[in-house]
């Protein structure tokens, strides 16, 4: 494991704690995607970032990031934000954000992973949710 700083704007956000991927979808991939951090950084935003490094640059990979919300009491998630696909491999590490109108209610990164590694083996991590963090007020 490593600890890796999250800047926003030059500013130290947090600090992640990164842990590999151990299923077969990354099997001779080399990055590993932090946790991520969810905060409310302004009286009307929701920010979230995630830090992705890589031991080895990937031929080819693909991220894509989407922020959703959970209103009290609700059961079911609503996308509110989606970056674009970004398709430049990552090496050795950069960091990803996303922001969305802040309202109450639990919040979470979700976050898809692809491409081919430098050894030339396929990885797709398919979506995989973050952790619920609770953002109480705006």
């Amino acid at each position: 494991m490593k600890k890796v700083p999250l800047l926003a704007a030059g500013v130290l956000m947090a600090t992640t704690t990164l842990t590999g991927c151990t299923d077969t979808a990354y099997a001779g991939n080399d990055c590993l995607v932090g946790q991520p951090t969810i905060q409310a950084l302004s009286p009307d935003r929701v920010s979230a970032f995630v830090a992705v490094t890589c031991k080895t640059r990937p031929k080819t990979q693909t991220l894509a990031l989407k922020i959703q919300h959970q209103r009290a009491g609700a059961a079911s998630w609503s996308t509110v934000n989606t970056n674009p696909p970004d398709s430049n491999p990552v090496g050795p590490e950069r960091r990803f954000s996303i922001t969305a109108p802040c309202s109450p209610g639990k919040w979470r990164l979700v976050i898809a992973v692809s491409g081919v590694s430098s050894t030339g083996n396929s990885f797709d991590s398919g979506e995989r949710p973050s952790p619920a963090t609770e953002i109480k007020k705006c």
